[in-house]
Parts: C-alpha cells; structure tokens; sequence
C-alpha cells in the first residue's frame, strides 16, 4: 500500500489547530464559513520539511457506506480494495421501499420529521482509523438520516472525512455542508459524485482516490 501523503497529514495538523484555537465569544452557525489559514509554529511538520528518506506510516483508512436501490456498495468495495483498508455497511432497524416512487415519499417524510433512525450494526473502534470515506446516496436532496445518526453518535473530530456521493455536484455540496451542521469539527475532505455505476465510473474513481490520498 503506498504511504500515506505527507500533505494531508499537514492538512489534519491545520485542521486540528484551528479547531483547538479560542473560541469564545464566537456564534457556531450551520453554515461552512472560509477561514484564514492557520499558521504553523516553527516546529510543525509540514509536506516541505519532511526529509525525502522519511518513512510514514501507513493511513488506516476505513469505509463505511449506506445504500438502499443504488450503486453504492459497488462504489464503496472499490474503495476499500483500493486503499487496503476496512469496510461497514450501515444499516437501521428500519425497512425501506422496494420500489424509487415509495423511497422518495419515504425518506422525504423522513427528512422532514428530522428524523435518527437507529444503527442495527456498530462501526469498530474509530480510534484505529485516520481516514473515514462516507459513502451514500443522496435522499432528498441531502444526506440520509441514518447517516446523521452515526455521526452524532461516533466522534470524527480527528478524522480525515471524505464523502462520495451517488448524485449531482450540488447535493455533494448540500450534503458536506449537512455534514458540517451536524458535526462542525468535522475534518471534511472535498468528495466525489457520481450518477452512474462503478463500472463507468472506476477509471475516474481511481483518478480522484490517488489524488486525494498521495497527491
């Protein structure tokens, strides 16, 4: 497995700094906001300081994946092979449609109801893990309601969260910053869409995973 990218270790430094800065006095909002970039002191690490002979260690990466009538798991077992790493399949004790027409009434109804259907399956200990890709279809317009669920209820705050998406560039946009008012320390990483399968999708799937992990 190729080693994990120095530049986004030094991104999750960033991050971590800026989520441990002061804040008092200011107003959490549901909205991603563009901050100045946080300033390394002398002795951080970054990608440009690290000697070229340095070995790092592997990322731990993890892939937790929703699906119900979609593509996704295709999407997500590629993922996982690619990285070497983990996956999970989310599930709720929920029973969804069978047919489009009832799922989009279903999780319509489930979104106005800002409702948090419970996890039949746990995920493993997130502690062992410093990437998390967050797989799922887009349901009404946004993340599915499950997926609010776990992530009120599992801290990512130092994780590396990477969202792929089964819709339009648009819901992965509504859906990271969904993912942000849920969990505003929240390390979110630009993610994918798509709207086909893995098949037409696997040459540019595995163009954007390279990209995202080693630069």
């Amino acid at each position: 497995m190729k080693k994990f990218t120095a530049s986004l270790l030094a991104i999750m430094f960033v991050f971590l700094c800026a989520c441990t800065s002061g804040t008092s006095g200011e107003e959490t909002t549901n909205e991603i906001t563009t901050r100045e970039p946080a300033t390394l002191p002398p002795e951080a690490t970054t990608a440009d300081s690290l000697p070229e002979d340095e070995e790092i260690e592997p990322a731990r990466v993890l892939t937790l994946y929703f699906s119900h009538l979609d593509p996704i798991e295709g999407v997500a077992e590629y993922i996982k092979d690619s990285t070497e790493g983990v996956i999970l399949r989310i599930e709720t004790d929920k029973v969804y449609p069978d047919t489009e027409a009832e799922l989009v009434k279903f999780v319509a109804d489930e979104h106005q109801r800002n409702a948090r259907p419970a996890l039949k399956n746990t995920p493993p200990d997130l502690f062992s893990y410093d990437i998390v890709f967050l797989c799922f279809p887009s349901w009404d317009g946004t993340i599915p309601m499950a997926l609010c669920t776990l992530l009120e209820d599992y801290d990512m705050r130092d994780k590396a969260v990477i969202p792929v998406i089964y819709g339009t560039e648009n819901e992965l946009m509504q859906a990271m910053a969904d993912i942000h008012a849920v969990t505003p320390q929240t390390m979110l990483i630009n993610g994918y869409c798509f709207t086909t399968d893995v098949v037409t999708e696997k040459d540019a799937l595995s163009e954007w995973i390279n990209t995202v992990l080693y630069g």
